[in-house]
């Protein structure tokens, strides 16, 4: 549906759910279709400017110790500092592997290994 759960909370048949939508979604559709599904009313809507990010800073940390080798990490931050994800980028792959002491194949395995896993936190299920 879209929506982002914020707090459910129960109490002898009784609920309330708080939820967050992104700005692209059309929030009266949301709610419609959730209480034609599952009954209840809207009791409130409000609207921000910005939207709560997956994950805590904290949260984030955890998961790149998590998921990430110590190297893949510095290789990863390192490419980031020096602009190898900008457009047009600021470093080349040959030069950012130099930086590092490691081989140009030796970067790209690293890098796609490292973001492979760190889509993995956004789109696997």
């Amino acid at each position: 549906m879209g929506a982002l759960p914020r707090s459910v909370v129960g109490d002898h048949g009784d609920g309330t759910i708080v939820a967050e939508l992104p700005a692209s979604y059309d929030a009266t559709e949301v709610v419609s279709t959730f209480l034609s599904e599952y009954g209840g009313e809207l009791r409130a809507k409000r609207e921000r400017d910005s939207f709560t990010p997956l994950f805590s800073q904290r949260e984030l940390e955890q998961a790149l110790d998590q998921f990430l080798t110590d190297r893949q990490r510095e290789v990863l931050e390192t490419a980031f500092e020096a602009g190898y994800y900008d457009w047009p980028r600021e470093i080349s792959g040959a030069a950012l592997a130099d930086e590092l002491g490691i081989s140009q194949p030796t970067l790209s395995e690293h890098l796609t290994t490292a973001e492979r896993k760190l889509l993995s936190l956004v789109f696997d299920q």
